[in-house]
């Protein structure tokens, strides 16, 4: 991925978007829960177009919805 730029916006897609599994890490591991997707793409959205396994798990366990409600996602299905 070149261009971050539009995922300014948030850390936790930064971090996905370049990779950066420590920072990620870090993130979750500051707040009490991931807030519910909502309109828009989340980081497992992202996470599951640069087929980025280790931020899927990292994401999952910290309660992401697994299911992805957006067309064309399946997290686990795309990935694995």
């Amino acid at each position: 991925m070149k261009d971050i730029s539009k995922y300014a916006h948030s850390l936790a897609h930064v971090a996905v978007a370049r990779c950066d599994h420590a920072a990620l890490r870090h993130l979750v591991s500051m707040i009490p829960c991931l807030a519910k997707a909502g309109e828009g793409e989340t980081p497992l959205h992202l996470m599951v177009r640069l087929r980025d396994a280790i931020s899927a798990n990292i994401l999952m366990a910290t309660g992401a919805d697994c299911p992805l409600q957006k067309p064309g996602f399946a997290a686990f299905a795309l990935i694995t």
